[in-house]
């Protein structure tokens, strides 16, 4: 591979804009033009670069730790090492209730609906917290009931963002013992089925005079619980705001010294996929196959996440080539057949989407399409729920958990594709002809 694909991009200065996130839809629109509400108009814009570029080097900060760990280390590196991640994983997680907070505020947290596999939101948010909280004194047991349909159709990304915040919570509050997530069918009509989701801890409780007023903004903020184990009391405030804003209703029982218990209940509509249950329940099964070496094209313009993501696969056994825009990810493409593509979303010259039509009008129209995942810092649902919606065959929120990479390689390739990869037409020749 020549230098023009591998090396990597210079910082450029040029702000990253997403062309969909240049509309704003009032709530409540008027004839009449309100000077406030002119001010406010670029607020979904800015929020949504603003959301990206301080995300992005954190998420990068957060890789390069992870791969920092799978090096070797003395023990005086280690606990420094894990002070960096833990700070930065408090960092981020303020970033984004700030951000939510903004739009909250602002009027532009928004729920969005398309289809989403219940299941999968469920392992993505175990495998996050997890990820950012390994301790071997604490269980972690994540159960769906068997009549729970899976194939839903809501905002799963909001649905995320709450199991995320409350196993969070959870974790924070837990030093030993276990953490349960359950989700459970309350009642089902027609299409419609109304969900219960309980996040069960073993944990420090709280009093009955904190319990009241737990999801007020900035309630944690004025406790003593923040003195010892810090937060902003914001989190659980956004959960609220979701899960209303959803139809939905939350609450929390909690005994001091014992534990606390967060349950929050919402419908859903469900797909009309009569077998998708069973199928996607074995999907766990077969998320646990090996993966043979496969030649994957990561396509990102951030040096840092080049850096993560490829040390990932390349740990993994796969063979990664890099390109720095979606118009270099196009070029390759024609060039070379790759197992998988993995684009992120904001790139400059083409953005991931835009790369990614390119690419499928290019494509025949019968035979195997390689697999496109978009991956992206924002926490925008419509961008996530464009990206499902469409061209593309998946969605990663980085900071991606590797062990989530890996399942979403082997969901994304046919188990033949699988043991073996499409070879490549001469690719490290031809690709010389990029600029």
């Amino acid at each position: 591979m020549p230098d023009e694909i591998n090396a990597p991009r210079q910082a450029k200065e040029e702000q990253r804009v997403d062309p969909g996130s240049l509309k704003l839809k009032n709530k409540t629109p008027s004839p009449t033009k309100n000077p406030r509400q002119e001010s406010i108009l670029p607020s979904d814009q800015f929020l949504a670069n603003i959301s990206h570029e301080l995300r992005a080097p954190l998420v990068g900060i957060l890789g390069l730790s992870e791969l920092l760990f799978k090096t070797s280390l003395n023990s005086e590196q280690v606990p420094h090492l894990e002070s960096i991640r833990r700070q930065s994983k408090r960092l981020l997680s303020l970033v984004n209730n700030l951000l939510d907070m903004s739009k909250l505020e602002a009027g532009q947290l928004r729920t969005e609906e398309a289809p989403f596999d219940l299941d999968q939101v469920m392992q993505e948010a175990l495998a996050t917290t997890v990820f950012q909280t390994p301790n071997a004194d604490i269980d972690v047991v994540l159960s769906i009931e068997p009549d729970v349909p899976l194939a839903l159709i809501g905002d799963s990304q909001r649905v995320l963002q709450v199991l995320i915040n409350l196993i969070a919570n959870a974790r924070k509050f837990t030093e030993q013992g276990s953490i349960e997530i359950s989700a459970t069918l309350r009642s089902q009509r027609e299409s419609v089925a109304s969900l219960r989701f309980v996040v069960c801890d073993s944990g420090i409780g709280i009093a009955a005079h904190e319990l009241e007023s737990i999801f007020d903004p900035f309630a944690q903020a004025a406790s003593t619980r923040t003195r010892n184990f810090g937060g902003t009391g914001l989190g659980l405030s956004i959960c609220k705001h979701i899960v209303e804003q959803m139809g939905g209703h939350i609450w929390a029982d909690s005994t001091l010294g014992q534990g606390s218990r967060f349950c929050f209940e919402i419908s859903c509509r469900i797909q009309d996929l009569p077998d998708r249950g069973s199928s996607s329940r074995d999907d766990r099964a077969i998320n646990k196959r090996e993966l043979k070496p496969l030649r994957i094209l990561l396509a990102d313009d951030d040096p840092i996440s080049q850096t993560v993501l490829s040390g990932y696969l390349e740990e993994m056994g796969h063979t990664v080539w890099i390109a720095h825009n979606g118009q270099e990810a196009v070029d390759a493409h024609a060039l070379g057949r790759f197992d998988m593509i993995l684009m992120d979303l904001q790139m400059p010259i083409k953005g991931g989407l835009e790369a990614a039509e390119a690419i499928r009008d290019a494509q025949p129209e019968q035979g195997a399409q390689v697999p496109i995942i978009i991956l992206s810092a924002s926490t925008r649902p419509a961008e996530s729920n464009r990206c499902q919606a469409g061209t593309v065959d998946g969605y990663l929120l980085k900071p991606i958990d590797p062990s989530v990479l890996h399942e979403t390689l082997v969901k994304h390739l046919p188990e033949s594709d699988a043991s073996a990869s499409w070879q490549l037409r001469n690719l490290d020749r031809e690709c010389s002809t990029l600029d």
